[in-house]
């Protein structure tokens, strides 16, 4: 049976050797949880340019676009006053 690129890598760019899904999205969440939102979003994106459909790296790319280290500051961040009106 063929493997997904999930299951089986993703070929990083000229170097030969594979990577997984899993590992770029850690790199992206380890790089926005140092404030390097650049960096992260570049993580996301190779996940992305791999797998358009991974729901883990939109909502990842999202958070860093709007620099957010996790989905849990983003919930703290709408639930401040200022932002019921």
């Amino acid at each position: 049976p063929k493997k997904s690129k999930q299951e089986s890598g993703m070929q990083s760019q000229g170097s030969g050797f594979f990577v997984s899904e899993k590992s770029l999205i850690k790199r992206a969440q380890m790089e926005a949880g140092t404030k390097n939102w650049k960096k992260a979003v570049e993580y996301y994106n190779r996940v992305l340019d791999g797998n358009p459909e991974c729901a883990d790296a939109w909502l990842g790319l999202f958070l860093a676009e709007a620099q957010f280290a996790e989905l849990g500051q983003y919930k703290e961040y709408l639930m401040k006053p200022k932002h019921w009106n």
